[in-house]
């Protein structure tokens, strides 16, 4: 953990005379602040949602210019993002900030782990709700694996190998689905990888 190599780090640096090995050092305390005070933040987050919000502001959301937008902010290291909606028209009304928070935490998700491909579709599924496919290339969700990626601090990585980060961005992606009365799970991609489903209504519920 953070703190843990911290106080290593401090032990280490309070026995060590020479230059380099506390600059060194000195550097790694500096990467395990910041590494704490994002654990901080996202626990903070992820407390904030325990309960369902009260001001939550509704408006038309056109789905295709707004995951453009959501495109835009993220950093895609390299790989392929595409998007494809159907009708190109399609909107929903919602809370645009909830809905960030949501579709934010599922791209960061697919970006980290695909190995060089991200596809994201929206459609009707019906009359009162869409579906967003979020898929990747990289190695899947093991099937025992699919409901546990879903619970904070868990942090189990495509493929059953622990991950990086704090487990909590899937954790917030969920509870902010069920704030929006939507659905959210995890099935096999097309591409191979993960596809992460998310079902939200069209209006306000």
């Amino acid at each position: 953990t953070p703190l843990a190599r911290m106080r290593f780090a401090l032990t280490l640096l309070g026995k060590s005379d020479d230059l380099p090995t506390r600059t060194r050092l000195q550097e790694r305390l500096q990467t395990d602040v910041e590494e704490l005070e994002a654990l901080v933040r996202a626990s903070l987050a992820f407390a904030r949602m325990a309960g369902a919000p009260t001001d939550l502001q509704y408006e038309p959301i056109p789905i295709r210019d707004w995951l453009h937008q959501e495109f835009a902010l993220l950093d895609g290291h390299h790989r392929r993002l595409s998007l494809d909606t159907e009708p190109a028209d399609l909107q929903l009304i919602g809370d645009r900030a909830l809905l960030h928070l949501i579709v934010r935490n599922l791209l960061s998700n697919a970006i980290t782990y695909a190995r060089d491909q991200v596809c994201v579709s929206a459609a009707r599924q019906d009359d009162q709700h869409l579906v967003l496919h979020v898929d990747d290339d990289g190695p899947g969700i093991l099937a025992e694996n699919r409901e546990k990626v879903f619970e904070p601090f868990v942090r189990l990585a495509m493929g059953g190998d622990e991950s990086g980060g704090f487990g909590l961005g899937l954790a917030l992606a969920k509870r902010a689905t069920q704030w929006h009365h939507g659905e959210l799970s995890v099935t096999r991609s097309p591409l191979g990888g993960a596809r992460m489903s998310l079902i939200l209504p069209l209006r306000p519920l």
